[in-house]
C-alpha cells in the first residue's frame, strides 16, 4: 500500500487500484468484476461470541489496448500542489487526464487525508460518462470511496475523535461541492469517516464504504430480523455480496438471484442459503417453489 507509486495487483486477472504516483496509465477500460482475493473482514462482536464476519471483494479495473503505456508526471511539483486524475470532458475512460492542482485545505469539521487507495463504483462511471446534477464542474476529480491517513485537522474536526496520523476510510467525496478521491489528497467531512481497523488493508478499506453503507441502510430500513426470508437481487454484485453477509449476521434465511454458475458459487461461498439463476427460472416459479407462493418477507433490489 505505498501511496507514492502506482501499483498493479497480481491475480488471475490483472487489476489495479487507482493509486496515484510518479506514473499512471494513459488509458483505462473500466471492467466491473470481482477481485480474486477474499481479504477484507469486518467482525461483529468480539471473542468467541462474535456474531459474524463480513468478507469484502473489491471492484477492479484493467488497462486497455495500450497496456504498458504510461504517462509520466513531472519529477517535481510546486509546493502546495498535488497530483490528481481528472476529467476535462465527459465520455470514455480516455477523458481522464493527469493534473497538478492545489492541495485542498480542510474547512470547519473537515480533515485533510493523504490518499492510499480508492475504488471504482457505478456512480463514478456514470459521472464520467455524462453531466449529472451531482457532478462537479469540469475539470472534475471523481471518486467517492476514501482510504488514507489524516494529515491535518480543520477547526472543530477534533470533536469527531479523529487525530493526525489516524488511518481512516469512508464514502466522502466525488460529488458536487466536495473533492474526489482520485488524487493524492482529499479534504473530507469528518462525520463521513471512520477509523480503519488494523486488520483491514488500505485496498480493502477503499473497496468497502459505498457498497457497505448502501447494503446496511437498506436492510436496516427494511427491519430484517432473525428468521426472515430475504431475497437479495444481484448477489454477486458490489452491494449484493455485502447484503448477503449482513442479512446472515441478522439471522435471515437468504435467497439471491445471479446470472451464472460462477456467480452462484460466489454467493454461496458468502453465505447465501439459496441461489437462483434468473436466466433459467421465472419469478413466479421460484416464488412458488421457495416460499409456497407466500412471497418473501423482504426483497432487496
Amino acid at each position: 500500500g505505498n501511496p507514492e507509486r502506482a501499483r498493479e495487483g497480481r491475480g488471475e486477472r490483472e487489476r489495479k487500484e487507482l493509486q496515484l504516483g510518479d506514473r499512471m496509465t494513459s488509458r483505462f477500460i473500466l471492467r466491473f468484476g470481482i477481485s480474486n482475493g477474499l481479504t477484507p473482514k469486518l467482525s461483529f462482536g468480539s471473542g468467541p461470541q462474535r456474531k459474524g464476519t463480513i468478507l469484502g471483494r473489491g471492484w477492479f479495473f484493467t488497462r486497455g489496448k495500450d497496456r504498458g503505456t504510461t504517462r509520466s508526471f513531472s519529477s517535481t511539483i510546486k509546493p502546495g500542489t498535488m497530483k490528481a486524475l481528472a476529467i476535462q470532458s465527459f465520455g470514455d475512460p480516455d477523458v481522464f487526464q493527469p493534473l497538478e492542482v492545489a492541495i485542498p485545505q480542510p474547512g470547519p469539521g473537515e480533515v485533510l487525508i493523504k490518499m492510499a487507495a480508492t475504488s471504482v463504483n457505478p456512480i463514478d462511471i456514470k459521472c464520467r460518462l455524462a453531466p449529472r446534477p451531482i457532478t462537479n464542474d469540469l475539470p472534475a476529480i471523481l471518486g467517492c470511496d476514501v482510504s488514507g491517513t489524516v494529515v491535518k485537522l480543520g477547526s472543530g474536526a477534533s470533536s469527531h475523535a479523529l487525530r493526525e496520523g489516524d488511518r481512516v476510510y469512508g464514502c466522502a467525496g466525488g460529488v458536487r461541492g466536495v473533492g474526489g478521491s482520485y488524487a493524492q489528497y482529499i479534504s473530507a467531512d469528518a462525520r463521513l469517516l471512520s477509523p480503519a481497523p488494523d486488520f483491514l488493508g488500505v485496498r480493502e478499506a477503499a473497496a468497502m464504504p459505498l457498497v457497505t453503507i448502501t447494503a446496511w441502510e437498506g436492510l436496516e430500513r427494511a427491519g430484517v430480523k432473525e428468521g426472515d426470508k430475504v431475497l437479495i437481487h444481484g448477489g454477486a454484485g458490489g452491494v449484493g455480496h455485502i447484503a448477503i453477509q449482513l442479512a446472515k449476521v441478522r439471522g435471515a434465511e437468504v435467497f439471491t438471484t445471479v446470472s451464472s454458475p460462477v456467480k452462484e458459487k460466489i454467493a454461496a461461498d458468502l453465505g447465501a442459503d439459496h441461489t437462483i439463476n434468473y436466466r433459467n427460472v421465472g419469478v413466479a416459479d421460484y416464488v412458488n417453489e421457495m416460499t409456497g407462493g407466500a412471497g418473501f418477507d423482504v426483497v432487496f433490489d
